[in-house]
């Protein structure tokens, strides 16, 4: 399903088009550019502009905070992309090979 910058616009009640403009023209919603004046946003944008939402109209954070708070979650979104990977990677392992990766773990948590 594609969806476009009023399809966002529109899935929100608070959010009007001014907004949304300001959050991309920020960085903080990276639409795929598909010609000069169309953008396609994917699931993951709308999860994000969703949670923007949220913080500017429920938690009533201020621009300021948000700006912060974005690269902290980028991080902590990046950590569980690798996290998983190395998870796959273990589990893929034959039982003595996983069983030494867990018991080193343990050893340096002790």
């Amino acid at each position: 399903m594609t969806i476009f910058f009023n399809d966002v616009v529109n899935m929100l009640d608070d959010l009007n088009a001014d907004e949304l403009a300001a959050w991309i023209d920020k960085g903080w919603i990276k639409p795929e550019k598909v010609s000069e004046s169309s953008d396609v946003f994917h699931a993951t944008d709308v999860a994000r502009v969703r949670l923007i939402a949220e913080c500017r109209y429920q938690l009533n954070l201020d621009v300021d905070t948000i700006d912060l708070i974005i690269p902290l979650l980028d991080q902590v979104y990046g950590l569980r992309r690798e996290l998983r990977t190395l998870v796959r990677a273990i589990n893929a392992q034959p039982d003595d090979v996983r069983q030494k990766i867990l018991d080193a773990a343990d050893n340096r948590t002790a």
